[in-house]
């Protein structure tokens, strides 16, 4: 194997925030065919300083894992070596990618034992800000820290890392000794709202840390919520700020940031920031429910870059708007989380009541189904507009996540959403939200909230495209 290279780039402040490194690209910056050698291993280490060390999960030892950088159409090859002492995968979170090469367990891939390796393959089809995770005991496996950013450039001439940050948020639910908080195990001693956390890191550091950019030049901020079921609602304060992507998809028209934000477990959002000279400005958490510091970062204005362009604009996304009117309409009503609202459910193929349930700790149902059933939600041939008309009767908020696929909120209340094409949305209590999407690449896909307990306590579903 090649040994992997390093494209060291941006100023000293970046390269402080986001201290790991930048893998794909050979040493003169031109993009290399060698895969990409990605490693988990377990890691004992202080999550912070001042910390005792915890059981980590780590890519490369580092939090979160290497930013993977490729440009449009490219392709992607990562050989993925599993040095965990349990079985994995890694899913790619937001791709429209090959179906086998998904990563979800069972049912695009078989896992990857350990001490085994893996060779993930596949063509980059869309530029924007994604993320790569484990999707084996996803619940454990990413709340250790088994993710990392994958950016993937060319919805823009905008490319010098000086004006490109990535902010990966997560929370961590840890005691005053290192060890995790169970709920791994044990469903009674998690949250029915998901794993909130105790402790917040921006890139694996303390909130808070400066971040030097250009003044007076445009530079993109890309945020990437990687919590297990922390939502994050991000403000950015003190200076020009508009969202210009949602989970990695363009905008027709940038939104202007006028106040909070928000961004569910999974979500990614773009923003196109400006600092005027001397100017100092910050991304504050504005939901108020973060430990100590309430401030994701700051960001201070830098000498200014005279060779970028001052006004930028991000191509909008190929994809192929759905014909709702004519779409196969497919029903998904969620319950579940308290014993008020799951009486019972079918389960393994068999019904199923709550006593039987608890102790499967499979908790939540989608159409009266825990987990992933035989037979899938919908099959439809390639190239069908779909409508998915889902209905929250639980307690809870959830994170709804399509794998493979891009769709459109049609009725939702959040104007942002309105305007944006997702991959995962944010559905609260009592609330109908119907997404609508063409279902273009083949293959059986998963349909799941992304609030990961949720998830592996039965708010899992799948789909065929023929």
């Amino acid at each position: 194997m090649l040994p992997r290279r390093q494209l060291l780039k941006g100023s000293a402040a970046i390269a402080a925030l986001t201290a790991w490194p930048e893998l794909g690209f050979a040493a003169d910056g031109v993009l290399s065919d060698a895969p990409i050698n990605l490693c988990a291993s377990e890691v004992q280490r202080p999550l912070l300083p001042g910390r005792r060390p915890s059981r980590l999960f780590l890519y490369d030892g580092i939090s979160p894992g290497p930013t993977i950088r490729r440009q449009q159409g490219d392709r992607l090859r990562v050989l993925f070596h599993n040095d965990l002492s349990v079985p994995s995968t890694i899913h790619w979170h937001g791709v429209r990618l090959t179906n086998r090469m998904d990563g979800v367990p069972n049912l695009t891939q078989a896992p990857v034992r350990a001490g085994e390796t893996y060779l993930y393959d596949f063509i980059l089809p869309d530029a924007g800000t994604y993320w790569y995770h484990a999707h084996f005991n996803s619940l454990e496996q990413v709340a250790r820290g088994l993710y990392g950013p994958l950016i993937i450039e060319g919805d823009t001439s905008l490319s010098s890392s000086s004006r490109d940050v990535v902010l990966t948020l997560d929370d961590w639910w840890i005691d005053d000794d290192g060890r995790f908080v169970d709920g791994f195990t044990d469903w009674s001693q998690g949250k029915p709202g998901g794993r909130i956390g105790n402790i917040a890191t921006v890139n694996g550091n303390s909130p808070g840390q400066l971040v030097e950019i250009p003044a007076a030049t445009p530079v993109r901020l890309r945020l990437i919520n990687a919590a297990n079921a922390r939502e994050f609602f991000p403000d950015f304060k003190g200076a020009e700020a508009k969202v210009v992507a949602v989970d990695g998809q363009p905008l027709a028209e940038p939104h202007p940031v006028t106040g909070p934000l928000r961004l569910g477990p999974a979500q990614r959002l773009d923003l196109m920031v400006r600092l005027p000279s001397g100017g100092e400005a910050r991304l504050a958490e504005a939901s108020g429910t973060l430990l100590g510091n309430q401030t994701l970062a700051v960001f201070r204005a830098g000498p200014p870059d005279k060779n970028a362009p001052q006004n930028v604009q991000l191509r909008p996304p190929n994809l192929t708007r759905p014909g709702p009117n004519n779409a196969l309409q497919i029903p998904l009503v969620m319950t579940g989380g308290s014993s008020a609202e799951i009486a019972g459910a079918r389960y393994q193929d068999a019904q199923r009541n709550l006593k039987q349930l608890v102790r499967a700790q499979q908790v939540w149902a989608f159409n009266q189904t825990a987990d992933l059933p035989k037979q899938p939600l919908f099959r439809a041939k390639r190239g069908a507009s779909v409508l998915v008309q889902m209905e929250n009767l639980t307690g809870w908020s959830h994170a709804m996540h399509v794998h493979g696929h891009h769709f459109q909120v049609l009725n939702s209340r959040d104007d942002l959403d309105a305007k944006a094409w997702r991959d995962t949305v944010m559905i609260d209590r009592n609330q109908k939200v119907e997404i609508a999407f063409v279902v273009d690449n083949p293959g059986r896909w998963l349909l799941h909230c992304h609030m990961l307990q949720h998830a592996v306590s039965g708010m899992r579903t799948w789909f065929e495209v023929v």
